[in-house]
């Protein structure tokens, strides 16, 4: 009979098995970082950090196109000399902040289930197309994961010192990184607000399941009300200056209105990102009749995958429940649905799109539930591995089908100007961060402005795009109203460019 491996030979595969996971994985994505242009959410926050004078200006300028904090942008400011220039540049913070994220979620889920929980959940987390589009992306979402996750990592790690009665300074650095952690977060994302609800929700749950020693539950408590009130305490200034000057007043130019069919779409966006079947722009304007109609075979594998990720929840709560280890419905049950409150209600009293993004703070529950069900019952560690299959397949999908691509603005913009007479102005998403002469953001930009107006231009391209947040097509009607204020009249439109129409006025007679 073969002897068992040693736990500390387990240990050591389920390590070494991981570092070869990521180590592929970085590889993979950090060789496309540059493939694809820029786009409208990365632009938001690298227009601010290119055209900045000092910090001062950054804020400014953050606040006058941005509703979130600035550490993402302040990353970036700060590095901006030292990181290498392009695409490849600006986004790889963001990849080195999600391949940290995923460690030290991975120890997360080695704390909760052992080395085999440390495998699958560092395993789902780097297959998963979710968090793949973010790591992609030179925003703030990868850097949030990052607070998110080692968060999780000093919350965990404070509360296992506190319940194996450690020395007070150990429990004290934990909590020290717990804070310092909710912090980051709070700087990146304002919904990471709602990140501290259902860390103290967790809290207080298992305190009250568990009921631990008194001197056990008083200095868990006193842990997490010193490291979430510390947070708040750091992140007072930013709260005053919204106080004092409010930012944009209602967020993003469209919204999705809420519905039962609708709440699908998250569970569906956390497993499968934004790449198995319907691509984003599917996603954010198509009836959902039509997308089914449309991605049949896709929606239901990922249907299946949902229904047993859901089976194998429940038998594992069952097995956690016979085992005496409550906290797991606390973490998959009570934290998302006190999690969705928050975003919820404010979606609802503001004119502000709720889409799964904004839930970053909870989808680190994705690959811990995956785990979680691959550890528990062992029956169903073959369908978890059939879903992180899966999830490979929309990442490669985003990684190298074009269907899934980002917009083209960088191609865009370089045909305009190779055919342009001498002033071309160029209006979209990133021209400022492409053009070579006169690129201006069409979101900020008034057409009747002295910018346009009093540009001279012999040209005037608009590179329009994202044609959900503007179907009537008004910011074309009023570029060409200025372009005909400066005698430039319609030429023929260009299509060739992913997700993008490319409008043109010139002089003299359209062909």
């Amino acid at each position: 009979m073969a002897t068992p491996p040693s736990p500390e030979m387990t240990s050591r595969f389920a390590r070494i098995a991981l570092a070869c996971i990521m180590g592929a994985g970085t590889f993979i994505i950090g060789a496309r970082l540059g493939a694809q242009s820029l786009w409208i959410d990365e632009a938001i926050t690298l227009v601010p950090v290119t055209e900045a004078r000092d910090a001062a200006d950054l804020v400014t300028r953050v606040r006058a196109i941005d509703t979130q904090p600035p550490a993402s942008h302040a990353l970036l400011y700060a590095l901006r000399e030292l990181l290498p220039r392009g695409e490849f540049g600006w986004r790889l913070p963001s990849l080195l902040a999600v391949e940290v994220g995923v460690l030290l979620l991975a120890l997360v889920g080695g704390r909760l289930y052992g080395p085999a929980g440390l495998l699958f959940t560092g395993l789902c987390a780097q297959v998963s197309p979710f968090l793949l589009f973010y790591a992609m992306e030179a925003r703030n979402y990868a850097l949030w994961f990052l607070a998110v996750a080692a968060a999780a990592w000093s919350m965990t790690g404070c509360l296992q010192a506190i319940g194996a009665r450690s020395p007070g300074r150990t429990v004290a650095f934990w909590t020290v990184a717990w804070g310092l952690a909710n912090t980051l977060g709070l700087w990146t994302h304002l919904f990471h607000l709602f990140a501290l609800v259902v860390q103290a929700t967790i809290v207080a749950a298992i305190g009250l399941v568990v009921r631990p020693p008194r001197p056990v539950a008083r200095a868990a408590a006193l842990a997490t009300a010193a490291s979430l009130g510390a947070s708040l305490l750091l992140f007072l200034p930013w709260i005053l200056l919204l106080v004092r000057s409010p930012a944009v007043a209602h967020g993003v130019g469209w919204t999705r209105r809420l519905s039962v069919v609708g709440f699908f779409y998250f569970p569906f966006a956390f497993v499968f990102g934004f790449s198995l079947g319907p691509d984003l722009r599917e996603l954010h304007q198509g009836p959902a009749r039509q997308i089914a109609a449309a991605h049949p075979l896709a929606l239901l594998l990922a249907a299946a995958a949902l229904a047993l990720l859901v089976a194998g929840l429940w038998s594992g709560l069952r097995a956690a429940r016979r085992e005496g280890e409550p906290p797991a419905a606390a973490l998959f049950l009570l934290a998302p649905a006190v999690g969705i409150l928050g975003p919820a209600l404010y979606v609802a009293t503001r004119d502000f799109p709720l889409v799964p993004r904004h839930l970053m703070f909870l989808w680190p529950l994705v690959p811990l539930l995956q785990a979680f069900v691959a550890v528990r019952p062992k029956r169903f560690r073959a369908a978890v591995l059939a879903v992180a299959g899966l999830q490979a397949i929309a990442g490669w999908n985003l990684l190298f089908d074009p269907v899934y691509a980002k917009d083209d603005e960088r191609g865009a913009i370089r045909f305009a100007e190779e055919h342009s007479g001498a002033r071309p102005l160029i209006l979209g998403d990133a021209a400022p961060l492409y053009a070579r002469n006169g690129g201006l953001m069409k979101m900020v930009v008034d057409p009747r402005s002295d910018a346009i107006l009093g540009s001279g231009a012999t040209d005037i391209w608009l590179v329009d795009n994202r044609a959900w947040e503007d179907p009537a097509g008004n910011v074309r009607d009023k570029v060409g109203q200025a372009a005909g204020r400066l005698g430039l009249v319609p030429q023929p439109d260009e299509d060739r460019f992913r997700g993008i129409v490319l409008r043109h006025w010139a002089k003299g007679l359209a062909p």
